[in-house]
């Protein structure tokens, strides 16, 4: 399957206690000392708090952003791709969650958020935004699933795959994924960053 401009999402595990205004700071930081994606152009930081299950505090990009996103209500760290060329979706995927990650788990390590924060790698959101790649129809969330499915039984072996695929037509084709007895956060982040 050929996609375009995918996002992805890691939920962040009960009884988080930071405040959204936290993470401007961080991700300034992330911009000054490269700390994250040194491959992407980081740009600025944008506070999107006021939007009720918005994207929350964003570090935007060049090629791509990320956002401590609150969509649905839940929060997460999510990635969103911006600027890439329609193509095949499993390096697209492992760009994505490696991306998605690498920030997930430098939040996770922040000495500031003095263990505040950890994410759930039981539970991961994927979407193709770009409707001109993909139509949110019944044969397109097969053909993804089926990618995912590859994917992930590469990332996360000994996972366990569940899929709930959002079927409004006017969504994005996308699948929140549970991945029972799956790796842990950093063994899935090492694995794709090795």
């Amino acid at each position: 399957m050929d996609v375009q401009q995918l996002s992805a999402k890691v939920y962040a595990a009960p009884g988080h206690s930071v405040a959204q205004d936290e993470y401007i700071p961080l991700f300034h930081a992330w911009i000054r000392d490269r700390r994250v994606a040194p491959d992407k152009l980081l740009i600025d930081v944008a506070d999107y708090k006021h939007v009720h299950h918005g994207p929350g505090i964003m570090l935007v990009g060049h090629e791509a952003h990320w956002s401590m996103d609150e969509a649905g209500g839940e929060l997460g760290m999510a990635y969103h791709r911006k600027r890439d060329p329609i193509g095949p979706a499993q390096p697209k995927l492992e760009e994505a969650l490696r991306d998605l990650l690498e920030a997930a788990v430098a939040l996770e390590q922040e000495p500031s958020l003095s263990g505040r924060l950890t994410f759930e790698a039981a539970r991961l959101s994927f979407r193709i935004t770009s409707k001109l790649a993909a139509d949110n129809n019944a044969q397109n969330r097969a053909a993804w699933e089926q990618e995912l499915r590859v994917f992930l039984d590469r990332v996360a072996p000994t996972a366990a795959l569940r899929f709930v695929h959002d079927e409004t037509p006017s969504a994005c084709v996308g699948a929140t994924v549970t991945l029972d007895g799956g790796p842990g956060l950093r063994a899935m982040h090492a694995a794709l960053a090795g």
